[in-house]
């Protein structure tokens, strides 16, 4: 009885870990363009009045806080590094 319990144990124990390294190596590795899209999609409808594209020069070189700040235009900037064709996509 013991032994088919240590057995159980056991395999529960090596599944959990043999599912823990499948799911690291099919997860996503970098969130750029990822994590920028579902935080625009988790915006309220129609509050973002410019929408910024482009590679990392985007969002180094433009301010969002400047614009509304100054001229009261609320923008929004879904620029990523090396200009990630598949963020672009899927807008």
């Amino acid at each position: 009885m013991k032994k088919s319990v240590f057995r159980i144990v056991g395999f529960i124990v090596l599944l959990s870990v043999v599912l823990c390294r499948v799911n690291n190596i099919f997860s996503f590795k970098y969130s750029d363009g990822i994590s920028t899209l579902s935080h625009f999609y988790d915006l309220e409808k129609n509050s973002v009045d410019v929408l910024v594209l482009g590679s990392s020069h985007s969002f180094v070189n433009f301010n969002n806080g400047t614009l509304y700040e100054e001229y009261g235009i609320a923008s929004y900037d879904l620029g990523g590094h090396c200009n990630q064709c598949g963020t672009h996509i899927m807008i």
